[in-house]
């Protein structure tokens, strides 16, 4: 007997060898190099009528002769007709020598790269990239990534953001609930009047670190057609200590190898006085690893959220301008949430202004240029300059991590701690403009799973826990 060569599919790390000819498939997937080897896991299919089905499945040394002997002669129990010894040996050639290659270089200047558009979501997604947004603990960064994922999903305006692209989207969540979840989708597509198609959103509750489950992942990527994917969160999907540069590494790894846009929701650092800034918490890389970042601070009051994100780190680009947003949450009689209403604000008009974005209208005041006056007048010359009240102005300059910005030097004049924070502030949200290619309308979906395993979303409440300024929680 002899064997054609197979057909070829590379897909990160999970290589694919077809037969057609003999209806055999070959899955070699889950490599780990040793001192004088490589393991692999091993998945052998058929599609023939009478000893069809998975044939083998297993560790396979690919450099072993002996181990791929006991592989052979397990399949040739199970079907005589194939040449198992030959279909072996192509498979860890063929596999050994991608693994140690990796993938084929290309030419940046002669090869054609398909290079679509910048954003999925301007400014605050990047195409094919993974996105941080970090912030202190219900600070909204999940919610408000949710209100990314219906926009995305549906294409529907939502305050003031507009998608270039428009299609599924995953949601890998180790933190909450699907019930959590759909009560506020429910409620932001309430909000805007819209309905969200079935299969658009997806959500999977995870247990397994981003690491251990990339590659079931990447087939629900690939199934649903997704365009973007959420890791809700960073330091749980690690699966260990977030502090541990190896594990945040191989996380943010396992998030690229998805090969769709990521939007990756961590936890933020206390705050570092000697940077004058919160940093995402845990190891650098999670932030030297995605190629885009915002960090986001939110205040409270009883039934609303003041957002304000500011982009820290851009890797195509200038840093986009500082973004604001209010968030009302309206509740029915059962004190379930059934509308969220999210609106963009302009925090540099008085009348306008919350409370999350007060200390940068401050900041903005000095950076002006330091005030020759002493501690107890400055609330007051602030008011004067922004309308903010002096009481309110004084509880910003005193409320750390805010304290750290300013500083006072040695001839008594205030200003900024540091020119870090002293981007220009001025109209922070201008015209969306639409991407002029038509937008890429989900695909259908073969159920190929089943629906238990991903779960729609059901409804659900989030309790009425208080923050640690005593504001009721959403």
């Amino acid at each position: 007997m002899s064997v054609s060569k197979p057909s070829e599919t590379y897909q990160e790390d999970t290589y694919t060898f077809d037969w057609p000819d003999e209806g055999v498939t070959a899955v070699i997937e889950r490599f780990q190099e040793s001192r004088d080897d490589v393991r692999a896991e091993l998945t052998v299919n058929s599609d023939h009528p009478t000893s069809g089905g998975q044939l083998y499945f297993g560790r396979l040394l690919l450099m072993g002769p002996q181990a791929r002997a006991q592989v052979r002669n397990a399949l040739e129990k199970r079907n005589q007709n194939v040449d198992w010894g030959g279909m072996l040996e192509q498979i860890c050639t063929l596999a050994l020598r991608r693994y140690r290659e990796g993938a084929p270089p290309v030419d940046l200047w002669a090869d054609s790269l398909d290079v679509t558009t910048r954003y999925l979501l301007r400014p605050f997604l990047f195409a094919d990239a993974v996105n941080l947004i970090y912030g202190a603990g219900d600070s909204g960064k999940s919610l408000f990534t949710l209100a990314l994922a219906l926009c995305v999903a549906t294409g529907q305006e939502v305050a003031g953001m507009v998608p270039e692209r428009v299609g599924p989207v995953l949601y890998l969540d180790w933190e909450d609930s699907a019930a959590t979840h759909q009560e506020r989708l429910k409620g932001l597509a309430a909000a805007i009047k819209t309905e969200v198609p079935p299969n658009t959103i997806i959500y999977r509750r995870m247990d397994a670190s981003l690491k251990e489950s990339v590659r079931e992942v990447r087939k629900d990527v690939a199934r649903i057609g997704a365009q973007l994917v959420i890791v809700d969160s960073v330091g749980m999907a690690c699966g260990g200590d977030p502090s541990n540069a190896e594990a945040v590494i191989q996380t943010m790894l396992a998030a690229r190898s998805l090969n769709v846009v990521v939007a990756a929701v961590h936890h933020v650092a206390k705050f570092t006085k000697a940077e004058n800034k919160s940093s995402p918490y845990g190891s650098v890389y999670a932030s030297n690893e995605a190629r885009n970042s915002w960090l986001v601070e939110s205040e409270r009051e009883a039934g609303r959220l003041e957002m304000v994100l500011t982009n820290h780190k851009s890797n195509r680009g200038e840093r986009a301008e500082r973004q604001s947003f209010r968030l009302a949450f309206h509740e029915d009689d059962q004190e379930v949430i059934d509308s969220i209403t999210i609106t963009s604000t302009d925090f540099t008009e008085s009348k306008t202004i919350g409370a999350a974005g007060q200390k940068w209208v401050i900041a903005e005041v000095l950076k002006a240029g330091s005030l020759p006056i002493g501690r107890s007048d400055l609330p007051g010359t602030i008011s004067q300059l922004t309308n903010i009240p002096a009481a309110t102005v004084r509880a910003v300059l005193n409320k750390p991590p805010n304290a750290g910005m300013f500083k006072k030097d040695g001839e008594g004049k205030w200003g900024l701690a540091s020119p870090m924070e002293t981007e220009p502030v001025t109209k922070l949200r201008g015209t969306v403009t639409r991407n002029e290619t038509p937008p890429i309308r989900p695909r259908e979906f073969r159920e190929t799973q089943d629906p238990d395993q991903i779960p729609a979303l059901t409804a659900g409440s989030d309790g009425n826990k208080k923050d640690e300024f005593g504001f009721p929680t959403t």
